[in-house]
């Protein structure tokens, strides 16, 4: 006999990502990641998803694939100097993040953009 063609979407699910939107904290941003432990598991989530018959909190939802992450080499690694730094509360300041940071080396200079910052330093010592 045929193995029975699993229709649940969460089965191999491993992991799922959601962001929260950096206004209200309380909200997402309108997406997730979801990662299984398969591409089949992953292609049959997708087709049982896609069929519109699943809703989230009353909402179509729309399911497509991500570009996958590309991890960049030693080599090119080795001359990154900027840190991203994320989840940070709205009255965090750039100078108390230079403060933060310059324990791990010297920082040249800090950029904050709503709930995230780049921190750059002088050398990539670690």
């Amino acid at each position: 006999p045929k193995p029975k063609l699993c229709l649940d979407p969460a089965a191999g699910l491993i992991e799922v990502i959601i962001y929260s939107s950096p206004d209200d904290k309380k909200k997402n941003r309108g997406f997730c990641f979801l990662e299984y432990e398969s591409h089949k598991a992953a292609s049959l989530a997708k087709r049982r998803l896609g069929t519109g018959r699943i809703k989230v909190w009353g909402c179509d939802i729309i399911v497509d694939w991500a570009d996958p992450q590309e991890e960049p080499d030693e080599q090119t690694m080795s001359k990154v100097k900027v840190l991203y730094v994320r989840n940070l509360t709205q009255d965090t300041s750039e100078e108390k993040l230079k403060e933060s940071f310059e324990a791990f080396g010297k920082v040249e200079r800090v950029k904050k953009i709503k709930d995230y910052a780049f921190v750059h330093f002088e050398d990539r010592d670690h």
